[in-house]
């Protein structure tokens, strides 16, 4: 799992989806079904981790742009 942790995120979603695919497949034996079931819920922490991070950056950038554009709009009305 330590090298799916280091794969872009495309990487990861796409590893993710092949596996449900997977797991959609009705000849999937229980104990690889099982398996494959355990590293997906690994692999959706990984990756929610890494939306709930980017949204953190997101919110982070827009708090930093809000306050700039007011600090310029009150220098403009000080002029």
């Amino acid at each position: 799992m330590n090298s799916f942790e280091n794969d872009s995120f495309e990487k990861q979603l796409k590893e993710l989806e092949n596996i449900v695919e997977k797991l959609d497949e009705s000849d999937v034996p229980l104990e690889e079904s099982l398996k494959l079931y355990e590293d997906a819920m690994a692999m959706y922490k990984v990756l929610n981790k890494k939306i709930a991070e980017a949204e953190q950056k997101i919110i982070d950038i827009s708090k930093i742009n809000n306050l700039e554009n007011s600090e310029k709009i009150e220098m403009e009305d000080e002029i």
